[in-house]
């Protein structure tokens, strides 16, 4: 079935106004809120069914159990380049299951994902930017680098 509330946690408003955009029902700027108690808030104070974790950074783990709630599911999608602290006798005592993905099976993944793009304005949506492969150090790396990217972008060797 379809979700209902559909929750976007972001550091960077414009990010947050794209997951808008795409569906998100609600943004939180976890710069300015504690994520666990935002998404409590917003689910009356129980807490997410599902959380899915794309940033890699240390503490995402622990903030998305934090947030789901009694017998919820946190699937970490973000890749943790250390080993990471989780509190596992509060994931014991309120069933949240821990569950791990790479985000896509290209060979069942791909095909409809592309499909969506074509029949759909996702694309403009969440393109940042097309840029030539000569621009990829400064349009493209640096740019990430720097914070200067609010979306996806797509390189086209043709540029």
């Amino acid at each position: 079935g379809e979700a209902g509330r559909v929750i976007a946690v972001d550091v960077d408003p414009a990010r947050l106004e794209i997951a808008r955009a795409v569906g998100a029902t609600d943004a939180v700027d976890a710069r300015a809120a504690d994520v666990p108690a935002a998404v409590r808030a917003l689910t009356g104070g129980d807490g997410a069914h599902a959380v899915v974790e794309c940033t890699g950074i240390p503490s995402g783990p622990p903030t998305a159990a934090a947030a789901a709630r009694r017998g919820g599911t946190v699937v970490v999608v973000g890749l943790q380049t250390a080993p990471v602290e989780l509190d596992l006798l509060d994931r014991a005592l309120r069933e949240v299951d821990l569950r791990t993905s790479l985000a896509h099976v290209l060979a069942e993944d791909l095909e409809p994902a592309l499909r969506r793009l074509a029949e759909t304005d996702l694309a403009a949506t969440v393109i940042d930017r097309v840029i030539g492969l000569d621009r990829l150090v400064p349009d493209g790396l640096e740019a990430l680098a720097d914070g200067r990217v609010h979306g996806k972008i797509v390189v086209d060797p043709s540029r």
